[in-house]
């Protein structure tokens, strides 16, 4: 029987907890305050743990990840993981004199950052060569030989763009050519260069050549030996592998535009193309563009532009618009939590109380992630637990924390007043609000806890470290919320203060009388007409969630799309359009390993020639470069005459030192037996119509490799470049994500199967929550497409998993409340006045708490609009951002109508409504079996299960 149900022992713990918590309220706040101050003395700054990008993180088996292990160890001082390019274009016509010598302006500023790279490079390896065995100098050797061939030949290109544009002005000016070169007449830091220069040549022995460059140096500027010393010291770390222009003796050619209207510098990188490590190189080519932007205005050049695109300036954007997104995001969420906290309370100490345990349980939560995350050089690596935090993580540790925080506080606060309302002594209100409210918010948290640790499951790393470590925050928030906040709400009972201060003792409940009459009015009609309000409350939205059913795996991974239109990397891909293949911006790499095969001879030759022909085949791919073809011109097939005014390139090409040296591996560990070929699309990198033709690409290597009566067979075969990764990515998300919902939905009703005891109503709470997620995905996905009109191409492809995973978890937090209250005034007063007094009490505060947590998500949609907002009311030229991620955006906007449907539609009609239904079947099922015709309203003999 109901009401004959023994209280629950979880109850009786939390009141208890409740009377400890008030009888030494100030060793709580003590204890929590001391925690803060030693995590904070201990735990590294957040920054120096948080790592970013998504390609370093696919598990090791993806072809992807292969073929740039394969890269890495058969072309470590080659081996390009991005790339940024630099466009130099006009529209009006082809490049005339003056264009060109401004793209030599870029091209040696470019070129100084390789040289600067590669001597600090050389000096690495020359101190590491010193520092090692004898078999450990041998094997560095080729390196440091390598190095020094490379920094000669950078600062050599360097110096030919400065002392051609030296020229070029002076004779603009109508002046003789000195022995000052070009630094003197636009910029003071090429100095820098032939000082540089000059201590590299006298580091081999060059002393007459030393001696020349440094008289440069000084001419340009004098104070070249105290400012740049001794160049050993050089520290420069920047991710610089080369730097290619229309000089270079193998691509130079494809760096003009086909039109003479545009010229690429492309700077080949060696981190993946969202490395944080790359931010501090773009700072400065973005500087070293400004520079030259600005020598553009002053010479009247106004018509000729400098972008920049490839996948390194994506990245470089994406990281950007991160950043920025997550301080609009931090700033607007606490803002949203302080104007919803004023208006529901008016009192500033009632307000503090919620602001004040989610800033400690930030701060803490943080600090604890911060500690466990320390990276692996640090003195106490042993005491990791191998968690992972990247730099969008904060985001969703923000947004959940303020916004579960501050819904478990509005609980504990609403309670408390109540039972202080009905005349309980503070020590005794606050136990009975722990053992009313302690169960709902542990299931709650624990429901969510358990959701994002599914996500740890995960073969995607970013998914399998960001669910546990959101997940371990909030664990701390709920410690917090039954501890610390109890304890100030205790302080503040027993103290007398004005009511407009934050009394507590004097509760004022004019504001909650209209509520009440409508949440009891909502009660009353839950109770009569239970099925009725179901029907409405399903059929209306049946077409939304049939809709979110077929629209869930329809996503986009096109990362460029994603960005705002007036993002640099954006506008630079369409100059390079304009003018260039837009798959030049990303080519994908083909990279094939088979033992005994001698690719610099004939019969490995003929291997790639045939492979190169079957490439061509795949739809989208424009271009094919390879050892035999290193310019990617001459197709299997094209006839090449003498006659032909390209065909010289192709035999220029073939033997140089240098295309040997891109195509074919000369390493120990890889003899000549391991080849790439770079395969250039028709289609941006990013695009829906690139991940196809890449995997069209994957499928016939791997069919090859795996056909005996191939030549390729046995072949280990790998595939580089951005493309190819965001393939991988593609499936193994995927996959990912359908494995997670089953576990989330597994594991979440489990968890509510332990707490709560119910399991038919468990399984609906389940149901009506994936209801829920389906009609939001359905909504979000129409609402966009009509938004983005015919550039959509679907949601982010990190929505549906996120918004699943979160509208599941925290989706139960309101519907956890409302059946724990319903449980426990059904045991006082039946199961009929019960569930009507349930749903009247805890309308009000769940109403409130549901615009809380809307509104923190709410605040991940602020990039996209607040900037333009602050714009419309703040006249100002200033760049404020404007512009957010299509995918930020998209999430922020599903959450929050997620969660308001649960609060408004979830909460307040599907689960009442069912609750009440089984009340009836139960009921005519008992007096079935009683011969009873009639259940008294306040009947208190309803069996239970």
């Amino acid at each position: 029987m109901l009401t004959e149900r023994r209280p629950d022992e979880r109850l009786d713990a939390f009141g208890d907890w409740g009377r400890f918590v008030a009888r030494c309220w100030w060793l709580v706040l003590l204890v929590w305050l001391v925690s803060w101050a030693l995590l904070r003395w201990a735990a590294p700054p957040w920054d120096e743990v948080t790592y970013d990008g998504d390609l370093a993180y696919l598990p090791r088996d993806r072809p992807s990840v292969v073929g740039e292990r394969l890269l890495a160890r058969g072309f470590p001082h080659d081996f390009a993981a991005s790339q940024l390019v630099i466009v130099i274009a006009r529209e009006d016509r082809p490049l005339d004199e003056e264009d060109i010598y401004a793209a030599y302006d870029v091209a040696r500023r470019m070129k100084l950052l390789h040289a600067e790279t590669a001597l600090a490079r050389l000096y690495r390896l020359e101190r590491l060569r010193k520092e090692s065995s004898r078999l450990e100098a041998e094997a560095l050797a080729e390196r440091v030989e390598l190095a020094r061939q490379e920094a000669l030949d950078a600062f050599d290109e360097a110096a030919y763009f400065d002392e051609a544009l030296y020229r070029h002005r002076q004779r603009k000016a109508d002046r003789p050519a000195g022995v000052v070169p070009a630094g003197a007449a636009t910029d003071r830091k090429m100095a820098r260069m032939y000082w540089l220069r000059a201590e590299l040549y006298e580091h081999l022995g060059r002393s007459e050549e030393a001696e020349r460059e440094r008289r440069r140096a000084v001419a340009i500027d004098p104070q070249c030996p105290e400012l740049y010393g001794i160049p050993a010291k050089l520290t420069t770390d920047w991710p610089i592998l080369d730097v290619w222009t229309w000089r270079d003796p193998v691509f130079g050619r494809k760096l003009v535009s086909d039109d003479k209207q545009a010229r690429l510098v492309v700077l080949r990188l060696a981190n993946e193309f969202m490395a944080i490590r790359n931010q501090p190189l773009l700072q400065l080519v973005r500087s070293e563009l400004q520079q030259v932007r600005r020598q553009l205005t002053a010479d009247q050049q106004q018509h000729l532009t400098i972008q920049w695109t490839g996948s390194a300036a994506i990245g470089g954007d994406m990281l950007d618009l991160a950043r920025r997104s997550i301080e609009h995001t931090e700033w607007y969420t606490v803002a949203l939590i302080v104007i919803f906290l004023v208006v529901v309370y008016r009192a500033p100490l009632l307000v503090a109380i919620p602001l004040v345990s989610i800033a400690l349980s930030v701060a803490i939560a943080t600090h604890v992630v911060a500690l466990l995350a320390v990276p692996a050089e640090q003195p106490w690596e042993e005491l990791r637990m191998g968690l992972r935090v990247f730099t969008t993580t904060k985001v969703f540790i923000i947004v959940i924390l303020f916004g579960s925080g501050t819904d478990y506080c509005l609980f504990l606060i609403s309670r408390y007043r109540e039972e202080l309302s009905g005349g309980r002594a503070p020590r005794e209100a606050l136990a009975t609000t722990l053992a009313g409210v302690g169960t709902a918010l542990l299931a709650s948290a624990l429901t969510t806890v358990v959701g994002l640790a599914m996500m740890g499951l995960a073969e995607f790393g970013k998914f399998r470290y960001s669910g546990p470590v959101i997940g371990l925050c909030l664990l701390v928030t709920l410690l917090v919320c039954l501890s610390f906040s109890p304890a100030l709400l205790y302080a503040l009972g027993t103290t007398p203060l004005p009511r407009w201060l934050g009394g507590l003792a004097a509760a004022d409940n004019r504001n909650a009388v209209s509520l009440d009459r409508l949440w009891n009015g909502v009660g009353r009609a839950v109770v009569r007409y239970p099925g009725a309000l179901l029907l409405l409350g399903v059929v209306p939205v049946l077409p939304a969630a049939v809709y979110g059913w077929f629209s869930a795996d329809r996503v986009t991974y096109d990362l460029l799309a994603g960005l705002p239109e007036s993002r640099p990397s954006r506008i630079g891909t369409s100059a390079l359009r304009r003018h260039f293949p837009v798959g030049e911006s990303g080519p994908v790499t083909v990279v094939l390993h088979q033992p005994g095969t001698d690719f610099s001879q004939q019969q490995g030759r003929q291997k790639i020639y045939e492979l190169a022909a079957k490439l061509y085949q795949v739809p989208g791919v424009q271009r094919v470069r390879s050892l035999v073809d290193p310019l990617g011109e001459y197709p299997p097939g094209s006839q090449i005459g003498l006659t032909d005014s390209q065909a010289w390139r192709l035999w220029l090409s073939r033997p140089h030192r240098k295309t040997e040296a891109i195509f074919v591996a000369h390493t120990a560990a890889y003899p000549r037996d391991l080849t790439r070929l770079e395969v250039v699309l028709a289609y941006d990198p990013f695009s829906p119509e690139a991940l196809r033709a890449v995997t069209d690409i994957r499928q016939l290597c791997q069919s090859l490799a795996g056909d005996r009566t191939s030549p390729w067979f046995g072949a280990t075969v790998g595939f580089a470049g951005p493309t190819a990764a965001m393939a991988d990515l593609r499936e193994v998300t995927l996959h990912d994500r359908h494995r997670i919902e089953v576990l989330v939905v597994a594991a979440v009703l489990l968890v509510l199967l332990v707490l709560l005891r119910r399991p038919v109503i468990c399984v609906y709470l389940i149901v009506s929550v994936l209801f829920s997620y389906l009609v939001t995905i359905g909504l979000t996905e129409a609402v966009f497409r009509w938004w983005y009109g015919p550039s959509y191409e679907g949601l982010d492809w990190k929505v549906p998993l996120f918004l699943f995973v979160i509208l599941v978890a925290i989706g139960q937090d309101y519907n956890v409340y409302l059946v724990t209250r319903v449980f426990e005034e059904q045991r006082r007063r039946g199961p009929v006045a019960g569930l009507r007094y349930a749903v009247s009490r805890t309308g009000g505060i769940i109403t409130s708490c549901g615009l809380i947590m809307a509104g923190t998500f709410l605040a991940m949609t602020t990039p996209s609009w607040a900037p333009d907002l602050k714009q419309w009311f703040v006249a100002t030229d200033l760049d404020t951002g404007t512009g957010g991620f299509r995918g930020l955006t998209e999430l922020g906007f599903a959450l929050t109508l997620g969660i308001a449907l649960d609060t408004f539609w979830v909460r307040s009609v599907l689960v009442p409504s069912f609750l009440a239904l089984r009340m009836r079947w139960r009921a005519k099922w008992h007096f079935r079996k009683t011969d009873s015709h009639r259940l008294p309203k306040s009947s208190t003999t309803l069996p239970d299960s």
